[in-house]
Formats: C-alpha cells, sequence, structure tokens
C-alpha cells in the first residue's frame, strides 16, 4: 500500500494563482507558458530556471509515507500495522486527492 501511495502519478493541477504566476514569470523572462498539458507545465516550470522553483512543488500532489509502526518483536508477525503519509496538495484538489488516495488504499484498510 504505502508504495502504491509513495509511486502515484499525481497529475498537474494548477490554481488560478499558480496559473497566473508562471504566465506572468515566463512572459517577463521572454517566452510563452505552455500549461495545456501535464509535460507543458513541467517544461515551463524547468524553463523558468530557479524562480520555477517556487512554483515547482505547488502544481502537483505528492504523498509520502514518512512513519510506520508495527509489530515489537522480530519473530512475531503484527497483526496490524499504521503508516503515516505526508500529503501536500495543491489549492483546490483536496476532494479528488482524497478520492484517489482510498482508491490506493487496500480493502481491508482504513484511512483516516
Amino acid at each position: 500500500m504505502t508504495q502504491r501511495i509513495s509511486q502515484h502519478p499525481w497529475p498537474v493541477h494548477l490554481s488560478a494563482t499558480v496559473r497566473a504566476f508562471l504566465e506572468q514569470a515566463s512572459t517577463a523572462l521572454g517566452f510563452e507558458a505552455d500549461l495545456d498539458s501535464d509535460e507543458g507545465v513541467v517544461r515551463t516550470v524547468d524553463r523558468l530556471g530557479p524562480a520555477g522553483e517556487v512554483a515547482r512543488f505547488t502544481v502537483r500532489a505528492s504523498t509520502t509515507p514518512t512513519v510506520l509502526h508495527a509489530g515489537t518483536k522480530v519473530n512475531v508477525i503484527p497483526s496490524k500495522a499504521e503508516a503515516l503519509i505526508d500529503v501536500r496538495c495543491p489549492p483546490g484538489y483536496e476532494a479528488e486527492l482524497e478520492a484517489t488516495l482510498k482508491e490506493l488504499v487496500a480493502d481491508d484498510a482504513a484511512s483516516e
């Protein structure tokens, strides 16, 4: 489950603020932003160089398992395990992200 969550290819989601930043920053640097596809957004952010780093982590969600709790003995299989996931979500993408996370979590697991 944690591997599915950490390796999920989250799509680009541009809030109005991030879209405006990418358009204005690219214009200021002398090129037209390509914001019509995921690949175009990534290329635009890359072309912005250091200015693009501000937006790099705001254009798509990220989900990273950071804490795992399970058994207490090496020779006993634990009956349950808990994973804590660091979730970073672009503004306005919360409902879609939550729905996708529920799909990624196994049927016999619970999410909070």
